[in-house]
């Protein structure tokens, strides 16, 4: 359940784990958030396909503020399969991006394995 705001329009320190409808209604106020929503939104749903179960929000997106410039966010990499991770998410190995033609695109913080699947040896493990 996500809290009320703080008089200084922030949410009270701590990780508040929220569904979907609840973090719609409460984060996306207005058609510029409810783009950006679309966008982590996207990203939420590869990361799924390749078995993350656990997705943290958070940046002035998760704020009173009208227009935040971008969402944060990083993802738990245990039981992802990094064979099905989608190639946007290796990219932020070398910082945020934006996904080509993709407004609504984040920082999106990396978490993810220590090396594409295809740079490892045949020797090494998980």
């Amino acid at each position: 359940m996500i809290p009320e705001w703080l008089d200084n329009g922030d949410l009270p320190p701590g990780v508040h784990f929220a569904q979907w409808a609840e973090v719609e209604e409460r984060l996306a106020f207005n058609p510029r958030r409810r783009r950006l929503l679309a966008g982590f939104r996207e990203a939420c749903d590869l990361l799924r396909r390749a078995g993350c179960g656990l997705v943290y929000l958070d940046g002035s997106f998760v704020t009173t503020k009208p227009h935040p410039g971008d969402f944060d966010a990083c993802w738990d990499i245990q039981d992802v399969d990094e064979e099905a991770l989608d190639p946007v998410f290796w990219d932020f190995l070398h910082g945020p991006r934006r996904r080509s033609g993709d407004s609504s695109a984040s920082s999106f913080r990396r978490s993810c394995p220590r090396a594409r699947p295809e740079e490892r040896s045949s020797s090494s493990s998980r």
